[in-house]
């Protein structure tokens, strides 16, 4: 599914979701896509940033985790074990940011 911002003749934005991009085209061509605050049927695409997900964030994530569980069974928030649990944390995310 592709989600457009749509911009009809009389200045109304809006937003839709297509099956495809073809799928927009043959609607818009048949008059199918219309404004719904006008309902005017001549409707053009906008400029819009596309939606991406970002995966640093779930591999900083498990490196926390990775962390936390390796300082639980140090036995405690302080010491020798979380300073080695934040030392291989650092090395996980360094590791996957290099990929």
């Amino acid at each position: 599914m592709i989600r457009y911002a749509l911009a009809c003749d009389g200045g109304h934005t809006f937003e839709s979701w297509f099956p495809s991009s073809e799928a927009f085209d043959a609607q818009v061509a048949q008059g199918f896509v219309a404004c719904p605050a006008c309902h005017s049927a001549r409707v053009t695409k906008q400029i819009m940033a596309p939606s991406v997900a970002r995966t640093d964030r779930a591999h900083a994530s498990l490196a926390d985790d990775a962390a936390r569980e390796e300082t639980s069974q140090a036995g405690g928030g302080s010491g020798p074990g979380r300073s080695r649990a934040h030392a291989r944390a650092a090395r996980v995310r360094y590791v996957d940011g290099a990929r």
